[in-house]
């Protein structure tokens, strides 16, 4: 069989392979969900939005009376020439700060400094004919407000369903466990007993089907 080498690698014991049936899908989608949404998202609206932004900055740079500033909502200042020597900042989770430098200091090369430390403010600092200016507006015209809460709360519920999943697969799993270890004939009384459990919810019924099917199978096979 093709997939006949990933058996040495899954788990023997029935708990991993629960644990395996139960985790895999909620990780796998997650994966998907964050993928996506990186590039559909952070890459593609960002990229939009700052795009937008840097052609207003232009303009800004450019020389506007200060109705025009007040109308965009962006402040500008002169500053010292070494606030053009600071470095690039951003917060380490900020996935969307990376999108903003890269479009920002691809518009706009006379932008040397790109200050995303706070999450309600951007500044940059930019050198236009030898004098720094420093250009303020909102963080929320750049980029989309806290877009990390997704990933936290997709990851804080997959955590907890696949544990109650867990938790009460488990619990199955050692009715099933402790009824498999006492000892019995294998004859009719055995499998009345079998179903008694499976009447009392002791097993699950898609088990006792599975096991039905097998004993049934094992019947039709060649000289039994």
């Amino acid at each position: 069989m093709i997939f006949k080498w990933l058996k040495h690698y899954m788990p023997r014991s029935l708990y991993g392979r629960a644990a395996l049936i139960l985790m895999l899908p909620v990780v796998v989608l997650q994966l998907v969900v964050t993928i996506v949404f990186m590039q559909r998202h952070f890459e593609g609206v960002t990229m939009q939005m700052s795009t937008t932004v840097a052609r207003e900055v232009e303009l800004v740079l450019s020389g506007v009376p200060e109705t025009t500033l007040d109308v965009l909502d962006i402040k500008l200042s002169n500053v010292s020439r070494d606030t053009l020597a600071e470095p690039n900042t951003r917060l380490w989770y900020d996935f969307s700060g990376v999108i903003i430098t890269r479009n920002l200091t691809k518009i706009l090369p006379q932008i040397k400094v790109i200050d995303l430390f706070k999450d309600d403010f951007v500044r940059l600092v930019a050198d236009v004919d030898g004098q720094a200016k420093e250009i303020v507006f909102d963080r929320g015209r750049i980029s989309a407000a806290k877009p990390h809460q997704l990933f936290v709360n997709m990851m804080f519920y997959g955590f907890l369903f696949t544990l109650i999943a867990l938790i009460y697969y488990v619990t199955n799993c050692a009715r099933l466990s402790a009824w498999q270890r006492q000892p019995r004939p294998l004859d009719e009384g055995a499998t009345c007993r079998f179903h008694q459990l499976v009447q009392q919810r002791c097993v699950p019924r898609v088990l006792h089907l599975w096991i039905c099917a097998t004993e049934l199978n094992a019947k039709l096979k060649p000289g039994h």
